[in-house]
């Protein structure tokens, strides 16, 4: 969630000149998107990025190197989640519910309710189709060292901050892989300077943002109060398990698999960008939604009717 260190500039070198220019006269100008599409080229009229649902999702989960570093590679995306982003999501709702069990998300929404639709929920809109990953960049420990117990502190793991009902992300996965709603996934809401001060109203609804406890600490070899330093292991298994639920179940409810997105890719070049997720590891996050839905394909099986019920 913190700003990035440096300037992923090199993807746009003019605009970081005028930006340049604009904070000399202490003003921050909000690029257009026909100035600013992006580094994958967002288009307001589509409501979309450039490219089928699996070049988007290479473009948008390209790797955030440290201090908001992207790489200028597309992204390996696991098989499991290229075999589906854009294509219609049949899981069984009735069979994600008996999954999920009673109040193991904490859900505000049902299954069967829908998504957001961009343009603030605008009917004739598209649904949400964007599902951002971030990390909190909290706790901030300054030049102390990451604890023993740095995946099950209360301290780090707190959220409460982050709360309210201008809670900054639509739901929140601490360490331990609790989940922490801010909105339902029904509620528009923008949680990056991307959908904020490039695109603007006709973004609030089209993300679906998910912030994930990721605690940071100071590089001594850099200037004093960066936080460049996150832990090596990035989330936990517990987190990636319980973000990909989140992946399904948002899917889920907008009827397609969503295309994912890193926050920094959709902020990068843009003044005050922020650096997050780091240390995100894809085959962890492959892995952890292979085992889900798995499980749940071997209960659709269980209780379908016809074969036409399982999973491709």
């Amino acid at each position: 969630m913190r700003w990035a260190g440096t300037r992923t500039g090199a993807f746009m070198t003019g605009l970081c000149l005028v930006l340049a220019s604009a904070r000399a006269m202490g003003a921050e100008p909000a690029p257009s998107p026909e100035a600013f599409p992006g580094i994958c080229h967002f288009s307001v009229p589509a409501f979309s990025f450039q490219g089928s649902p699996v070049d988007q999702a290479r473009c948008l989960l390209r790797h955030v190197g440290r201090r908001g570093v992207i790489s200028p590679r597309p992204a390996k995306l696991p098989r499991v989640l290229a075999a589906r982003i854009g294509r219609p999501v049949e899981i069984d709702p009735d069979v994600l519910e008996r999954y999920l069990g009673p109040g193991r998300l904490g859900m505000p929404g049902g299954l069967r309710d829908p998504v957001s639709r961009a343009n603030d929920n605008d009917p004739a809109a598209p649904l949400a189709r964007y599902f951002v990953i971030h990390d909190t960049s909290s706790l901030y420990l300054g030049s102390k060292p990451f604890p023993p117990d740095l995946d099950t502190s209360p301290e780090i793991n707190d959220v409460t901050a982050f709360l309210g009902p201008n809670a900054v992300a639509h739901a929140f996965v601490q360490r331990t892989g609790a989940i922490v709603w801010g909105h339902d996934f029904a509620v528009p809401w923008r949680a990056t300077q991307f959908e904020s001060r490039v695109v603007k109203l006709p973004a609030k609804g089209l993300f679906l943002n998910i912030e994930n406890v990721e605690p940071r600490r100071a590089d001594p070899r850099g200037p004093p109060g960066n936080d460049w330093i996150a832990p090596r292991h990035g989330f936990t298994r517990a987190e990636y398990d319980s973000l990909t639920l989140l992946y399904i179940v948002a899917s889920r409810r907008a009827g397609t698999w969503m295309i994912p997105t890193f926050h920094a890719t959709l902020d990068a070049g843009l003044y005050d960008a922020h650096e997050d997720p780091q240390n995100f590891e894809m085959k962890a996050f492959g892995a952890a939604l292979a085992r889900h839905l798995k499980a749940i394909n071997r209960l659709q099986r269980q209780s379908a009717s016809s074969p036409s019920h399982t999973l491709p």
